[in-house]
């Protein structure tokens, strides 16, 4: 994985294409058996480069909004991710009919399929066996301050420390991605690292580490000390 290129890692998703007839979603081409991709293609191809770059193997990764499926069949496609959870309440898209028919092409082993909003009763019990086990979160869903400050909450006690939490959206105008995450910042949050950001021009991405303190609350006992004594969230710029 290491050894991908950006243009290796650009043209894979943009060979990928968009199966909307007339659309050609952002810059994808029309293919009829295209993967609906509701993504800027340099950004995402910028964030696959950086964990590619950075060596990221993960055990467990949550997408959260799926839509369509697309976005979490190319991640999977470029980013060795062993094991997947999906979640999505199908309120906007009509996820299940077209997820079914590319799911089997993930290339990760599909855990569990939850059709429920992210903060439900339901999918917190579902959730729960895999905690301290989850290190890679892909927030895409409802957009709201509050739901995903909420989400924020939630994947912070499900992960294991270190793990990376990715929001999709994170620089769009009318929505609360932007806020919920520069609060992080803004209350000095020492539970996490903003590691990287991606904006070319519209909607951005920005990806956080997860830091356990190793209290009881946490899932993971292992804490790393140099975090630890981080006095403020900083970029990594590596």
């Amino acid at each position: 994985m290491s050894d991908y290129t950006f243009n290796h890692i650009y043209n894979t998703i943009y060979e990928a294409g968009c199966n909307a007839p007339g659309e050609g979603y952002q810059e994808f081409p029309y293919k009829p058996d295209g993967l609906k991709l509701y993504q800027n293609i340099y950004e995402l191809t910028y964030l696959i480069y950086w964990l590619a770059r950075k060596g990221y193997n993960f055990n467990l990764g949550v997408d959260v909004g799926i839509a369509f499926g697309g976005t979490t069949k190319i991640l999977r496609d470029l980013i060795p991710i062993k094991k997947t959870i999906v979640i999505d309440n199908c309120s906007e898209v009509p996820t299940g009919a077209y997820w079914n028919k590319i799911k089997d092409r993930v290339n990760s082993e599909i855990v569990e399929e939850i059709w429920e909003d992210s903060l439900s009763e339901t999918t917190r019990e579902k959730l729960t066996k895999y905690a301290g086990e989850i290190d890679f979160v892909f927030l895409d869903g409802n957009h709201s301050k509050e739901t995903v400050e909420s989400e924020i909450e939630l994947f912070y006690k499900l992960c294991k420390n270190g793990a990376l939490i990715v929001f999709h959206d994170a620089f769009s105008s009318g929505v609360g991605v932007f806020d919920a995450w520069c609060n992080l910042r803004l209350k000095k949050d020492k539970r996490f690292i903003l590691k990287a950001a991606f904006l070319v021009t519209m909607p951005g991405i920005v990806v956080f580490e997860v830091v356990k303190t190793g209290s009881t609350d946490d899932t993971m006992s292992n804490f790393d000390k140099n975090n630890s004594k981080t006095s403020k969230i900083k970029a990594d710029n590596k």
